[in-house]
């Protein structure tokens, strides 16, 4: 699970609602969780401050880190 997306669901919000209150698309918000582009400066500080309002303690950083896929740990 990425880091958006851990983010996300501690929130308990769907990623249409988190959409909105980043004002992205939905869109957006999905290809953010499966790492196909990242959040500019400004949202990534969005996530995070989202974040510790719900237990997690995510830096900007770890919102950039690549995932790591199942073929990378052979």
């Amino acid at each position: 699970m990425s880091p958006i997306q851990d983010i996300r669901k501690a929130s308990g919000l769907s990623q249409a609602a988190l959409a909105k209150l980043l004002a992205v698309t939905q869109s957006t918000i999905s290809q953010y969780e499966r790492g196909e582009i990242r959040p500019d400066i400004a949202k990534a500080i969005q996530l995070v401050s989202l974040g510790k309002r719900h237990g997690r303690r995510y830096r900007i950083e770890d919102l950039y880190q690549p995932e790591l896929k199942e073929a990378d740990h052979a």
